[in-house]
Formats: C-alpha cells, sequence, structure tokens
C-alpha cells in the first residue's frame, strides 16, 4: 500500500511503524481486544490478509489512516480516503472485512462497498454491522454493542447488514436518512425483523428495524428510548460523548440480556496555585441496566452502581505504581487519579461482572497513555496496560471494544 500526494494530507510516521505483538500472542486465541480505532500501515502479508481495489478499480492507496467504524464479531467496516485532492474528504470509500473461516474453507476477504449517495456518509457514531442467520441468531442479544436483536426464521442463511444513520445539511433538524447495505440482496423478499438501535450517548437510543420487508419500506418501525438521568443535572452536553459515556448489551449474572449503560464525570477543585482556575480531583462512575424485554417501558433503566475514585484502595497495588503521578503547586505529589486525564468508559461486553475500562493520560498532549481496568462492584484497581498513543494528540476517542481478535489466528 503507497500514500499519495497531497501535502496537507499524509500518514502519520507512527502509523507506518505498527507495534508488535508479544510472541507469546502467535498461537494464543485471544477472546477479545480494545482495537485502535486507526488502522497501521505496513507492507507484510500473513494468513489475515486481505486484497481489494478502489472505486476506479486500481490497488488501494491512501492519504490518511484508514479508520474503523464498526465491528461485529468477525467483521469489520472500514473508511479510506482514496483521492490526494483537495475534496479527498468527499471520495470516501467504505470496505467491509471478514476474517477467515476454517470451518468452511474461506479465506480472509476485503469487500468494497457502494457509495452511499451523496452528501451521505458514515461515521462511527451512527453507522453499526448487524449479523444475521443462523449462525449468529444467539450472539446478538450477548455481544452487541449497537443494541442489535435480530428475529428471523431458523432457515436464513447467513448474511450481514450495514447500517448507517445519517443527517443530510440540506434537512430540518432531528430528520435523518437511513442508509443501507445488505450482503443478501435478497433479503427483502423474506418475512423477517432486524432490529438496531442508533444510540446519541447525549439523549437515548432509536430503535430501527433495518430489514426491507415485501412491499414495506425503511424504516418499517421506530420505537424511542431516552437515557438515565444525567449523573449530574446541570452539566453541558457537547463535544464527544464517547469520552465520559458508553452503552452495551451484555448477560448479567442470571443470563439475561441487559442493555447496560456508563457515565462519568470528571471532578474539579480549586487549584490553589492559579487564581480562578480549577484542578482535576478524580472522577465519579454509574451505571445503570434494563432489560432488553423492558425497552418498551417508560421506566426501564435501573440504577446498579455508583464509585467515586477517590475510594479505590491504592495501598499496595502493583497497578498503581504503573500510571503517572501529578504534582500540586507545591510539588507535593497528587492524591491517585487526580491531576490526569481519565476518560473513555468502556463497557466489558463479554460478562456481566461490571468491569470498566478507561483511558488515562498525564496530560493531553502526552505521546503515552494507559488502559486501567476498574471493578465497579468490587471498588478495585483490576489491571493497567500502557499503550503508545503518538497518534493520540489531546484528548480524543482512541479505541473501541471487539472480538474480531479471536478469528485472527
Amino acid at each position: 500500500m503507497a500514500t499519495m500526494g497531497w501535502s496537507l494530507l499524509r500518514l502519520q510516521d507512527a502509523t507506518l511503524h505498527p507495534p508488535v505483538l508479544s510472541p507469546d500472542d502467535d498461537d494464543a486465541e485471544i477472546p477479545w481486544v480494545l482495537l485502535d480505532k486507526l488502522a497501521y500501515v505496513a507492507d507484510c502479508e500473513n494468513a489475515t490478509t486481505a486484497f481489494s481495489t478502489t472505486f476506479d478499480n486500481k490497488r488501494i492507496q491512501f492519504p490518511l489512516e484508514p479508520k474503523i467504524l464498526a465491528m461485529e464479531e468477525d467483521l469489520v467496516l472500514l473508511s479510506i480516503i482514496v483521492s490526494s485532492k483537495q475534496n479527498a474528504v468527499h471520495h470516501m470509500d467504505y470496505y467491509i472485512y471478514q476474517a477467515a473461516d476454517s470451518a468452511v474453507g474461506r479465506g480472509p476477504s476485503l469487500k468494497r462497498l457502494p457509495r452511499p449517495p451523496a452528501p451521505y456518509g458514515f461515521e462511527s457514531t451512527h453507522v453499526g454491522i448487524l449479523r444475521c442467520g443462523t449462525n449468529h441468531k444467539q450472539q446478538y442479544d450477548d455481544q452487541s454493542r449497537f443494541f442489535l436483536r435480530p428475529h428471523r426464521d431458523t432457515t436464513d442463511d447467513d448474511f450481514y447488514v450495514v447500517a448507517g444513520l445519517c443527517e443530510a445539511p440540506s434537512m430540518k433538524p432531528s430528520q435523518f436518512v437511513l442508509c443501507r447495505y445488505s450482503s443478501k440482496q435478497g433479503d427483502r423478499n423474506r418475512r423477517k425483523c432486524c432490529t438496531m438501535g442508533f444510540v446519541d450517548l447525549w439523549r437515548g437510543i432509536l430503535f430501527c428495524d433495518v430489514l426491507k420487508g415485501e412491499g414495506k419500506s425503511i424504516p418499517q418501525q421506530l420505537h424511542y428510548v431516552p437515557l438515565p438521568p444525567r449523573l449530574l443535572p446541570h452539566s453541558i452536553c457537547k463535544g464527544d460523548a464517547r469520552l465520559s459515556r458508553d452503552i452495551a448489551v451484555v448477560k448479567d449474572e442470571e443470563g439475561r440480556s441487559m442493555i447496560t449503560y456508563v457515565e462519568m464525570q470528571v471532578q474539579w477543585k480549586p487549584d490553589q496555585g492559579f487564581s480562578g482556575s480549577d484542578a482535576k480531583d478524580g472522577w465519579v462512575t454509574r451505571t445503570w441496566k434494563m432489560l432488553v424485554s423492558a425497552i418498551c417501558l417508560e421506566d426501564g433503566w435501573i440504577e446498579d452502581c455508583t464509585l467515586e475514585s477517590s475510594v479505590i484502595p491504592v495501598d499496595n497495588n502493583p497497578h498503581i505504581k504503573q500510571l503517572p503521578e501529578a504534582l500540586d503547586h507545591e510539588g507535593k505529589q497528587m492524591p491517585s487519579f487526580c491531576g490526569i486525564d481519565v476518560r473513555q468508559p468502556t463497557l466489558r461486553i463479554h460478562d456481566g461482572d461490571g468491569i470498566v475500562y478507561f483511558m488515562v493520560k498525564k496530560n493531553r498532549m502526552d505521546p503515552k497513555a494507559w488502559v486501567i481496568a476498574v471493578d465497579m462492584k468490587k471498588n478495585a484497581l483490576l489491571e493497567a496496560a500502557e499503550f503508545a498513543a503518538e497518534r493520540t494528540v489531546d484528548i480524543t476517542f482512541v479505541y473501541m471494544y471487539s472480538r474480531i481478535s479471536k478469528y485472527l489466528r
């Protein structure tokens, strides 16, 4: 893969040097990962490599990092800019990478999707993948971050749907267009219902049937579920909500499918060294749950756990030593989790054990970052791991929870 010319669009140097996996990872099955939203670029091939072409039948070339928009099991939706012109953002192609399946003798593939009609496009905040078919009947209640809950005939073949809820510049506020692609073009003649939940993490969830029934248009059904009350009633809702909120469907201890929602709020206190300014003083996190079967109820949310970072025990915990330290205006070490940036709460999907991951940086411009695992129910710091953040200058949405790793052997 090669870069292209326009000087204002270029790959970051760190993108050309992907991190090296541990030798212990070569043969191990990794059931899930927190995957960087930006892809790396390198001239290397292995059993997971797949090939494709651009819209004009050229080998893929791009001036910026491919971006991961959505993932579901063995599928990854990528967006790639394929032009070096100044209007390059309007020359976006979308690809579905599908991991190999040795059970059916299928190798990995990279499929270019038809472009949505202008001026629409997909972003990670409003697009998802829906796996359908008999082999995926139970997975969506267990592992869905987009609340995909399909109901289908047991005779259906496997296929997937990519759907995005797009807002057009010429339309009135709160009016949207649903753009969809189905890998099984004949699905419109089959009677089924596949529901996807489009989540506005500042407000609520819009459930929509994304499959066409015979003689019916899309969407057939719409249902809105507001999110629980804000952690701080007067907090300002602006910026990327994923830095302070997350939502997913997981199984609880009793095996029930639950929509789980987490919100964090950074706490502040007056900075004694600088008049009129505030200093970060840890954070508070709260989780809520709702039975999937209760989405039609007016008050289905149940408050689950609330945790303040100041009460997490850190004495004799080796993981706290891996995290950066902050000093106050007198040069004294601040309490744990104070004076540093902690953002992006991420729910662990593969079980309902109450573990939430957070991204930690010493400051916004630090080229290093950490992920910490916090047990909300046991009030414990379980783990800390450093990752390279050269491409993550400032505090931005960095990684996505994915199960693609278990398919890459």
